[in-house]
């Protein structure tokens, strides 16, 4: 009798694989809310709109915590 094997992927058998796809979203998230805060800023004259200005720093700041809770989820080991 023949049996078939069939391949899962799962974080136990290719860890880095998983994390880095669990990575990579944040890591666009906050270059993303990064760039949003560069352009605004970049220029003097006109002023920015600091209200806008303060709402995508906000955001940008989120994004950011979220990639230091995966970065210390690694440090601390919960990422296998």
């Amino acid at each position: 009798m023949h049996k078939m094997l069939r391949k899962v992927s799962s974080p136990d058998s290719r860890p880095f694989a998983h994390w880095d796809r669990q990575w990579q979203p944040l890591l666009q998230a906050w270059h993303a809310a990064r760039r949003d805060v560069e352009q605004l800023s970049s220029s003097f004259r006109p002023a920015p709109d600091f209200h806008a200005l303060k709402q995508m720093q906000e955001i940008e700041q989120k994004a950011f915590e979220a990639m230091q809770r995966f970065w210390n989820a690694e440090q601390f080991g919960e990422h296998p």
